[in-house]
């Protein structure tokens, strides 16, 4: 049996997190949370997960430089960021910040499995 994919969600609003993690979970997923940037970091280099999906707006360390510092490491540039976003900016932004793709908030769950499937 094929092993589950591992996900990083990383998102600070407890309501969105259980939520993602409930639905993705449902789709078959292995998924490991985080809470803030410095979480997301730890989080990655303790895990090494296939893809990670990435609030923008985060405590501390914000998302961005999250991807950013990601990007710039060897060891995890490859892995894919899906950042989620509140506005409409901060989507057209997400290659600058070095993510693969964004999606807007809210959103519905079978897109984002669809994008996270793209991107695996």
């Amino acid at each position: 049996m094929e092993a589950k994919k591992k996900i990083l969600l990383v998102e600070d609003t407890e309501a969105i997190l259980k939520l993602t993690k409930f639905r993705l979970e449902k789709a078959g997923f292995e998924v490991i949370t985080a809470t803030d940037g410095l979480l997301a970091l730890e989080a990655v280099k303790n895990n090494n997960p296939d893809i990670i999906l990435l609030d923008f707006g985060l405590p501390g360390i914000d998302g961005t430089e999250v991807a950013r510092r990601l990007k710039a490491d060897e060891r995890y540039k490859a892995i894919p960021i899906i950042v989620f976003t509140a506005t409409i900016e901060n989507l057209k932004q997400f290659e600058e910040f070095g993510a693969d793709d964004g999606i807007l908030k809210p959103y519905e769950a079978e897109e984002l499995i669809e994008k996270i499937k793209k991107h695996l």
